[in-house]
């Protein structure tokens, strides 16, 4: 299992340094974001709108307007990941700067964008809007309580393990849905995650858990990720996603020792989900083997590094001669 002994997770706890300073969530439930996120989310299947939970039923004239906006973004954005497409991330972070704005008139956002928001505002407002501001509201409720007794020292202990704090703050809109496979996600410059407050998997201490993961993506998982591409690179392999593997990994990890430091049982979210047997099989031995020992002070941090490298295949660019180990 992919766990650290429980004798070892007491030692670190006591042991482990605070970090500077706890990083200061700035929750947000915005309503051009959570329109935008609504209309994202609708766009990813036929029938997406009609799958959607109404606090009042809309007209068919607001059915229309709404499905109007929906078709444009599934023919415009519906394909495009809002972290990996530049113009999805400058209208994310646009449509966030005024949590009070209902009209997206008058935004420096494409022309065709603004509009199909303001025709699908007013629909949106008196349909959709209430109880998911609500669920947003309860959800960000939640989780600052739990951050607040938790928090700072799930930070502290990843922030150990990184080798890097957690940016001092970092903005956090809060909608039922991203649209997106991977649920929350984050842009780095400058630090804002998009969480699902609708998802039953970003719920009670998994939201906390994620609320972190989220958050290293904005600078604290870095130095992690430039180590193994320089290790990768010095031996000729490929690092492909393991940073991402590890990150999931070190915050789950640290979660689930400060809870059980407090007598809660917790099982981490990528265990939950049985992300690392389905999507990263490949790397369970390493972690247990090489990652796990790091983590307990059993070994350093580039040693680690350099030896889960060996564990990785070779880089498309490297033709491995007929001595060479293809481990």
């Amino acid at each position: 299992m992919l766990r650290l002994a429980a004798t070892a997770l007491l030692t670190l706890i006591l042991a482990e340094p605070a970090c500077a300073a706890p990083v200061q969530f700035d929750f947000h439930s915005n309503f051009l974001l959570n329109l935008h996120s609504f209309l994202y989310n609708a766009a990813q299947r036929p029938d997406g709108l009609q799958r959607s939970a109404w606090e009042t039923q809309p007209t068919p004239q607001e059915m229309q307007q709404l499905q109007s906006a929906v078709e444009y973004y599934r023919a415009t954005y519906a394909k495009r990941h809002p972290v990996f497409d530049d113009e999805l991330g400058y209208i994310t972070d646009t449509l966030a700067a005024d949590d009070q704005r209902r009209d997206a008139e008058g935004l420096a956002l494409p022309q065709a964008l603004a509009h199909t928001l303001h025709s699908a505002a007013a629909a949106y407002a008196r349909t959709a809007w209430p109880a998911q501001d609500q669920m947003n509201r309860e959800w960000i409720a939640k989780v600052r309580e739990l951050n607040l007794r938790y928090g700072p020292e799930i930070q502290a202990r990843a922030s150990v393990w990184f080798g890097q704090d957690y940016p001092p703050s970092i903005r956090v809109d809060v909608v039922p849905q991203t649209g997106t496979r991977q649920g929350a996600y984050t842009f780095d410059q400058p630090p804002h995650s998009i969480i699902p407050s609708g998802s039953a998997e970003y719920q009670g201490f998994a939201a906390l858990e994620m609320l972190y993961h989220e958050a290293s993506h904005a600078g604290a998982v870095q130095p992690l990720m430039d180590a193994l591409d320089k290790a990768a690179q010095a031996q000729g392999r490929d690092a492909g996603d393991l940073w991402h593997v590890l990150q999931f990994f070190t915050v789950g990890e640290a979660t689930r020792q400060v809870l059980a430091a407090h007598g809660i049982a917790y099982t981490p979210y990528a265990d939950k989900k049985n992300l690392y047997a389905i999507a990263w099989p490949q790397y369970v031995k390493p972690i247990n083997a090489i990652w796990q020992p790091y983590l307990a002070g059993k070994m350093k941090y580039g040693e680690a590094v350099a030896e889960l490298v060996k564990h990785l295949p070779p880089s498309a660019s490297v033709q491995p001669g007929p001595q060479e180990n293809r481990q």
